[in-house]
């Protein structure tokens, strides 16, 4: 059986390390802050999207409390009038 891998390769995926978890003590310090800033820029972008879509459950949620409210007011009008004839 004949390999896929191009002879002089080794094997290596790009960024794989036959030193395993210490191979990240050779990788250039702008690397590995750009990464960081990478991650952290993700993490704000989905807190920002957590908290846009907790707002706009509220406002939803508050919208249907007037609209529950609105009923409430009419129906009582209505009652009033009835009453009042």
């Amino acid at each position: 059986m004949q390999s896929s891998v191009p002879p002089g390769s080794g094997g290596m995926v790009s960024g794989a390390s036959p030193a395993g978890p210490g191979f990240l003590g050779s990788q250039p310090q702008a690397a590995i802050m750009k990464q960081m800033l990478i991650d952290q820029r993700a993490q704000l972008m989905e807190q920002q999207k957590q908290q846009f879509l907790r707002e706009q459950r509220q406002q939803q949620q508050q919208q249907q409390i007037l609209a529950e409210q609105k009923q409430i007011i009419l129906h009582s009008y209505r009652y009033d009038v009835i009453l009042n004839q």
